[in-house]
């Protein structure tokens, strides 16, 4: 198993963080297509306690989308969650390619609406999702 390195670290919820995303992406032209979710997955498995918290009882995530844009092969997002902080990586596709690789602006796409971010809160009242530096 090879280890993805994220490139954005945010102290919000998963599920959250997923939500923004996934939006942002959309409006940058991307299609998204969700393939795992580790807490659907769990579901079958009652006796597997979570690795981190010991427990079944966990807010582990792990989704994976693969990203496309136009009709390029897709770019795999992994987002990754646990304690209330959230990391995405990115596996790119296995063929190299001469041109900007998708990768980059997807990270554009999310990184470059970082500041911005709304999350709505339980009150209703929103507030900015920050990046942990």
């Amino acid at each position: 198993m090879s280890a993805l390195i994220p490139f954005l670290t945010v102290e919000q919820p998963g599920e959250q963080v997923q939500a923004w995303v996934s939006q942002q992406l959309r409006a940058a032209g991307f299609r998204l297509v969700q393939t795992f979710d580790l807490q659907t997955a769990r579901v079958a498995h009652e006796d597997c306690p979570c690795p981190h918290h010991g427990t079944e009882a966990c807010d582990c995530q792990l989704v994976v989308l693969l990203v496309y844009y136009k009709q390029e092969e897709p770019s795999t997002l992994v987002i990754h969650s646990r304690d209330q902080s959230t990391w995405l990586s990115i596996a790119g596709p296995a063929a190299e390619r001469a041109e900007v690789r998708p990768e980059h602006a997807i990270e554009r796409a999310i990184l470059g609406r970082l500041p911005r971010i709304p999350v709505p809160t339980e009150s209703g009242n929103e507030h900015q999702l920050h990046s942990a530096d």
